[in-house]
């Protein structure tokens, strides 16, 4: 579960990451940028929230050969 506030690291593994990928995170209607950490990881940083919700949270992984996507959900509530 993360804040309202905002501001949780989501760490991203799962596929091979480069640092020229183009990575996005989207929580709900709120896209924030990816960043690339290291071939087995990445991360987003998550944005505030306006109520305790579950929101659909997919990553969107663009590179040269082609695009990668995955999703789950993710809760925001007070913590």
């Amino acid at each position: 579960m993360g804040s309202l506030l905002g501001g949780d690291i989501i760490s991203i593994t799962g596929v091979t990451f480069n640092e020229n990928d183009n990575i996005t995170c989207k929580f709900g209607k709120s896209v924030v940028e990816g960043h690339f950490i290291t071939e087995d990881q990445a991360m987003c940083v998550s944005p505030p929230a306006p109520v305790e919700s579950a929101v659909d949270f997919s990553v969107e992984v663009k590179n040269n050969n082609g695009v990668i996507t995955g999703g789950t959900r993710y809760h925001y509530g007070n913590v």
